[in-house]
């Protein structure tokens, strides 16, 4: 923004000195306007060079509806396409490749294929640049059929797709619901030696998981480590791509997989997240039980990222599932000294886990410090109050928690 700023001020104050500008200088004030979406200084720019000086028109309209488009103003790159080939201006593939640019943005994909329709009736070839910003056009509209439509029509016109196009395409048919287009479309790019994006992957597997078919979304994680640790091929998958497997793991079932999904994440060097460390300690938790979650606490103490009350809250549900009682407390107690407030979600685990091992007292002596700090009590706070009095059969303390 800075370099595009100062080519604006150059050609301001050129224009002022001398009278006079090259076209190099306009043709940088263009693209400057389109990088900080000054539209209206776009079209000043343009008028004035028109009127003032002999530059050649085609290129000049380009630019023009170019920063148009990147300044999210496809009405007025239209228009001024109109007044293009009104004026017996012939336009060529930059000129379809810049209007591509206004529908992409403006995820208009009826608009975009009309475009790709009207360079093939202007005899010009697609390339490329148009087909990918068409694609993107349809996957901004999770407009997954159309999208297929343009990427077969590449092929068939002799295109090899780019890894744009193919991220492109693949990004319309998750968004579009097509995951099992999706799942072949990242099939076909391996084996023409293409390495998917990560954010292609990414978004196939969220996909995945969104409808269920978790072990799939882990298989697609497995195949990018293989390709990246064996085959040397592909960028290491990061840590948003590990953290999504490792909770479609334990959406299956298979706290031991997401363990050892988290593992192989650290193996290769991953830095991890906080996001990262949640899921971890869940599935530790879950597989290994609540002292090695505990410890997963600590694990990131020694790498200087401090637990926060999301990860308290993690460690202290897996002590809930289990019951444990007093490591929920103690929990409880280390988060006061490190400074972390409990929210209602802490301690009604704490308060569940007391219930559990029908220490009452205890329990009742959490929901008081609770009042205290301001924190709320839920209804699901009451309901662990409630099923501890049920198990101890104490109906006057249950009714009267019914009735607090």
């Amino acid at each position: 923004r800075r370099e595009a700023s100062r080519a604006l001020v150059g050609l301001q104050e050129d224009v002022l000195r001398t009278g006079s500008v090259s076209y190099q200088q306009v043709v940088a004030a263009l693209r400057a306007c389109g990088q900080l979406r000054d539209w209206e200084r776009a079209l000043a720019i343009f008028d004035f060079c028109r009127a003032n000086r002999d530059f050649p028109e085609v290129q000049m309209h380009n630019h023009l509806i170019l920063a148009l488009s990147r300044s999210s103003r496809l009405d007025l790159a239209k228009e001024a396409f109109s007044n293009m080939t009104a004026a017996n201006i012939t336009p060529n593939e930059h000129t379809f490749g810049s209007l591509m640019k206004g529908y992409a943005i403006a995820k208009d994909w009826a608009g975009a294929l009309a475009c790709l329709e009207d360079m093939t009736e202007a005899g010009i070839p697609h390339n490329m640049v148009v087909c990918v910003l068409a694609l993107d056009a349809c996957a901004n509209a999770g407009r997954a059929r159309e999208a297929l439509e343009v990427f077969n029509s590449m092929v068939g016109a002799g295109l090899r797709p780019s890894l744009a196009a193919h991220n492109a395409v693949i990004s319309a048919c998750v968004s579009g619901d097509q995951l099992l287009s999706a799942q072949l479309i990242l099939r076909h790019m391996r084996e023409a030696g293409l390495v998917p994006a990560r954010q292609a992957v990414m978004s196939v597997m969220l996909g995945l998981h969104r409808r269920g078919q978790h072990a799939q979304a882990v298989a697609l994680l497995k195949e990018a480590v293989e390709a990246y640790t064996r085959r040397h091929k592909g960028v290491c998958p990061d840590v948003a791509m590990f953290t999504l497997a490792m909770r479609a793991a334990l959406a299956m079932g298979e706290p031991e997989e997401a363990v050892e999904l988290s593992n192989t994440c650290l193996r290769l060097g991953v830095p991890p997240d906080e996001v990262f460390y949640t899921t971890r300690i869940k599935a530790v938790g879950a597989a290994q039980g609540s002292l090695r979650a505990l410890a997963v606490l600590d694990r990131m103490r020694s790498k200087g990222i401090p637990p926060n009350v999301v990860h308290y809250g993690a460690a202290l549900s897996v002590c809930q599932a289990e019951g444990a009682a007093d490591e929920a407390l103690q929990l409880l107690r280390r988060m006061e000294v490190e400074g972390v407030a409990p929210n209602v979600f802490c301690y009604t685990s704490v308060i569940a886990c007391q219930c559990k091992g029908t220490k009452l007292d205890a329990a009742e002596e959490l929901l008081a410090e609770m009042l205290r700090q301001g924190v709320k009590p839920n209804s699901v706070t009451m309901t662990a109050l409630l099923y501890g009095y049920a198990r101890a059969r104490d109906v006057e303390q249950a009714l009267g928690t019914y009735k607090r």
